[in-house]
């Protein structure tokens, strides 16, 4: 039986919200919020405002004075989730849009569309940055952005152009030095290969997952790269190394990684020997899907196991429960150390690794692709080959992956005093 069309209190935003336009495939209609002025005793003024909400229905075209915010963003996850329904929009990709366009209805949500100005999403992304990263605050405003965008193309939206067009998202600073010493990566990697069971259903999902890890520390690639990699992509004679190795490589079009649809240019990554041989050995023996390299075992009793990872953040998760594990389990050898008790040789260098779990310099999968760049400026290697190599543009390393040690900037300096000749 449908649930009755009428005013709800949400308890946990503090809002009053109700469903109103047409019904969905799924019998649901769309979840919109009242203003924040309507209180929790004030069921009158709710009432008031659900009727008014349900009278602006989807099939009757807006007017262009009575058209606000909220509704444009209302329309535009109504789209939105029927490109997620139909496999052209990730699940995490949609719950993110939601959540931007919700706080941005929170501030906005109540202002007609054509009121709006440039200067008014400026100060509104600035307002976000006393709850939320530069990074997340531009991401939200560019959602809000995409939503009016959207809206402009939509013929049954009475929108002739973007009124916030020209504004200035949140500046990202540069980002902080993250740098991964190659002890770090080795801790991290042994332990997750001794976390589960080989032979257990769950073990081979885990150790497939390792091989994503391992490929990420190598390549420098990024994780939503490899997120979707398919076996179709993989030439295993791709290209051979000095000492006459056969190695593979992958080609990902265009259309599946970050900067293909601006450079119209798909995307190499080249695997070493040993990455090589590996993920020989899962196409020939141990395959858990015909079409994706990786895929997790993620979900209750089995249930959606076996599926593609959606996006590198949702890999994350995983990243970090092991990360966790890994500094719970360092605590607990040192304790054994401390109370005196005989530890392997092994156990006590690896619980002596530093792994950070908080801060710009913790372990996440996108310190990874720093430590890659970084280490390729070390070696020598020009800007414009590692911008090829690694997928971005000299200026992305300029300002955000390329980070010299101390060490390194110690060497050069040393160097540079030893080629002048003393006064």
């Amino acid at each position: 039986m449908p649930r009755i069309a009428k005013p709800r209190w949400n308890a946990s935003r503090r809002r009053w919200y109700g469903n109103v336009g047409e019904r969905d495939d799924n019998g649901r209609r769309r979840e919109v919020f009242a203003p924040a002025e309507i209180g929790e005793r004030d069921e009158a003024k709710a009432w008031e405002w659900f009727k008014t909400a349900q009278s602006r229905d989807r099939t009757v075209k807006p007017q262009a004075s009575g058209l606000l915010a909220d509704m444009v963003c209302g329309y535009y996850l109504t789209w939105a989730k029927r490109q997620r329904d139909e496999g052209k929009l990730a699940p995490s990709e949609f719950a993110n849009k939601a959540r931007h366009l919700g706080i941005f209805s929170d501030q906005l949500g109540q202002r007609a569309v054509r009121t709006l100005e440039p200067n008014d999403l400026t100060d509104f992304g600035v307002d976000l940055l006393d709850f939320y990263t530069p990074t997340y605050a531009r991401n939200v405003c560019a959602t809000v952005r995409a939503a009016l965008n959207w809206a402009v193309r939509d013929k049954e939206i009475p929108l002739d152009a973007n009124p916030i067009q020209g504004f200035k998202a949140p500046m990202i600073p540069r980002s902080p030095a993250r740098f991964a010493e190659r002890a770090e990566a080795a801790a991290f990697l042994a332990h997750w290969r001794t976390r589960s069971k080989r032979k257990t259903i769950t073990g081979k999902y885990d150790r497939l997952t390792l091989l994503l890890e391992r490929i990420l520390i190598r390549t420098g690639a990024r994780p939503g790269e490899l997120c979707k990699l398919q076996w179709g992509d993989i030439v295993w004679k791709g290209w051979q190394t000095t000492s006459g190795h056969a190695c593979a490589k992958a080609v990902i079009p265009p259309e599946r990684w970050k900067a293909g649809k601006v450079t119209g240019k798909p995307r190499t990554i080249y695997f070493t020997p040993s990455l090589t041989r590996a993920l020989r050995r899962v196409f020939e023996r141990s395959r858990l899907h015909p079409e994706w390299v990786f895929v997790h075992g993620r979900g209750r009793g089995g249930a959606g196991a076996g599926g593609p990872w959606e996006s590198g953040s949702v890999l994350s998760k995983t990243t970090l429960k092991v990360r966790r594990e890994l500094i719970a389990w360092q605590a607990e050898v040192a304790e054994r150390i401390k109370a005196g008790a005989v530890v392997k040789p092994w156990e006590s260098k690896r619980a002596g690794i530093a792994i950070l779990n908080v801060g710009h310099n913790r372990l996440v999968n996108y310190r990874w692709r720093h430590t890659a760049i970084s280490t390729l400026l070390m070696l020598g290697v020009d800007v414009a080959t590692i911008a090829e190599l690694t997928g971005t543009s000299p200026d992305m390393i300029y300002k955000h992956y390329g980070h010299l040690l101390d060490s390194h900037l110690q060497s050069a300096a040393e160097r540079l005093a030893g080629g002048r000749r003393s006064s």
